[in-house]
């Protein structure tokens, strides 16, 4: 206190006050003409009511800051030189400089700024705290670090009277995203998920209804992790391209592109999809359907009825819609438009124009080319059914074992011993998902359609010669030459 008011008075002693205004500073104390000299230019206002100056009372960091600003503020600008304020006077534990255009770094275990703990912090910095009468103020820069999609600011006040409960607290902040709420004391910033941030900046400032120095103000910077989700819901392999849905709904698709086949349509809102030789068709968040790629004799010429579950053939698409009916459009060779009446739980269609489902008295049923051998299909019970190009699959209902049927001359008909959830038909070789979530494949391997990689598994699909699948974990993996 006493070098500040040195500074201030240009090195001249002060003499003493003839009315003291602190009662607890008595005349023989040391340095009583700098504490009532310090009072008179406004630099302390004491404490309590402003009659003692509380000499034995802790100077927090946010009290000796002020101090600092109020004398550095008296004084003339070219007296206040780096000397002044170099490191060797403001230290890291301070965050105060006499520019306010100055910004100074602080230090990881500053006590006015709590970072979060992370692996690459970003920086930041504090501007100067300005004081005026009963009003203190607080600027805070956050440098944003790339990639960070959403931020939450908590500024606590901590008092040793009432002010968390009278004091007011004026936010502003840019850009100007997000909300604010105040709530036990405690004020929290939130970003939007998914919200881009700049670099920015909080401004909060605060007044008591007794003195300043009676409130201590905490910044909590915590980073509310990217929760948007990632990797894939669902995939379809056609002849030489795929297409699958990602995590927030979207169409992706890659590959041979002759009749259009990749290029998706726009939005975001899709669930389920199925591809063919040359086009595609998916379900959206309404039920609707959508189709694009080859649109020659109806293919893409969709039903307007509500779906759950959609297969494609090369000349006809066809759909379960949610009344558990089945329906078809496109000119269907060999009868695969023409789909048997009554209610479905599942389907699938072959790329030789023939189609399976199970209905809902779990039994097999048929339709479309009768030169594959596919039909009529084998009798039992069955939970699903996949269909290839001259052979089909079905998983068993009573103990999740596969029946196949049809051609069988690279060993794609051939019945598994293991337990299954799913299967997939492509040219000559089938695949499915064990009930362990792994996948197993048989039949040819000219082209390494039956190498199924490592890991667990939720979708799979295959397509001439090779097949995709998405882990458990959302991830899109494929094997054999898929496109």
């Amino acid at each position: 206190m006493a070098w500040i008011v040195q500074n201030v008075d240009n090195g001249v002693e002060p003499t003493p006050a003839a009315v003291r205004r602190f009662s607890d500073i008595g005349d023989d104390h040391s340095y009583v003409a700098y504490v009532e000299r310090a009072a008179e230019l406004g630099i302390t206002q004491g404490c309590g009511d402003g009659s003692r100056f509380c000499p034995d009372d802790t100077v927090t960091q946010l009290q000796m800051a002020a101090f600092l600003a109020r004398g550095f503020e008296m004084l003339e600008p070219e007296m206040v030189g780096p000397e002044m304020v170099g490191p060797e006077m403001v230290g890291p534990e301070m965050v105060v400089t006499a520019s306010t255009a100055q910004l100074v770094s602080v230090s990881q275990d500053n006590p006015v700024l709590q970072p979060a703990p992370q692996v690459d912090p970003a920086p930041q910095e504090v501007p100067v705290v300005q004081q005026d009468m009963d009003f203190l103020r607080h600027d805070f820069y956050y440098v944003d670090r790339v990639g960070l999609e959403a931020l939450e600011v908590t500024m606590d006040v901590l008092a040793n009277d009432d002010c968390v409960t009278t004091c007011n607290v004026s936010i502003k902040y840019a850009p100007k995203v997000g909300t604010t709420t105040w709530d036990a004391g405690r004020l929290v910033y939130s970003v939007p998920q998914g919200t881009p941030l700049p670099d920015w900046a909080v401004s909060f400032g605060y007044e008591t209804d007794t003195s300043p120095w009676n409130a201590i103000a905490t910044i909590v910077i915590n980073e509310i992790p990217d929760t948007t989700p990632t990797g894939y819901k669902d995939i379809s392999l056609g002849d030489g391209f795929l297409c699958a849905i990602n995590a927030q709904g979207a169409i992706e698709c890659e590959g041979n592109n002759n009749h259009g086949q990749t290029d998706a349509v726009s939005g975001s809102d899709f669930e389920s999809l199925a591809a063919s030789l040359g086009h595609a068709c998916a379900i959206k968040s309404d039920a609707k359907v959508v189709c694009w790629g080859n649109s020659a004799n109806n293919r893409t010429n969709k039903d307007s009825g509500n779906f759950e579950m959609l297969a494609l053939a090369d000349s006809a698409s066809c759909g379960l819609k949610v009344d558990k009916t089945l329906t078809c459009w496109g000119i269907g060779f060999l009868g695969s438009a023409n789909p048997p009446g009554g209610t479905f739980k599942s389907f699938d269609m072959g790329w030789s124009e023939t189609g399976c489902a199970v209905n809902t008295s779990d039994e097999l049923e048929c339709w479309g080319d009768s030169t594959t051998g596919l039909r009529p299909p084998p009798g039992g019970k069955f939970s699903t059914v996949t269909v290839g190009t001259e052979h089909a699959c079905a998983i068993k209902k009573a103990d999740n074992k596969v029946d196949c049927w049809g051609r069988n001359n690279e060993g794609q008909a051939t019945d598994q011993n293991g337990t299954f959830k799913a299967l997939s038909a492509g040219h000559r070789f089938t695949c499915g998902i064990t009930t362990s979530d792994t996948i197993d494949c048989w039949g040819i391997n000219d082209r390494n359609q039956t190498d199924a990689p490592q890991g667990t598994f939720r979708v799979i699909s295959a397509g001439r010669f090779g097949s995709c699948a998405i882990t458990t974990g959302g991830e899109r993996m494929c094997w054999g030459n898929p496109t």
